[in-house]
């Protein structure tokens, strides 16, 4: 699991236009996994 720094990170960069590859390429992680954290409004959970 990502710290929640990584969390806004990443939910600033996408504010400020940057495609989900440019995103996942500057926080080091999958496109998919970007994607995942943008689509809920905090830290996903798990069931």
């Amino acid at each position: 699991m990502i710290q929640w720094e990584q969390t806004m990170e990443i939910k600033i960069l996408r504010r400020q236009g940057k495609s989900l590859r440019r995103i996942a390429h500057e926080v080091g992680m999958a496109v998919n996994t970007v994607r995942k954290y943008l689509q809920h409004e905090g830290r996903p959970f798990y069931s």
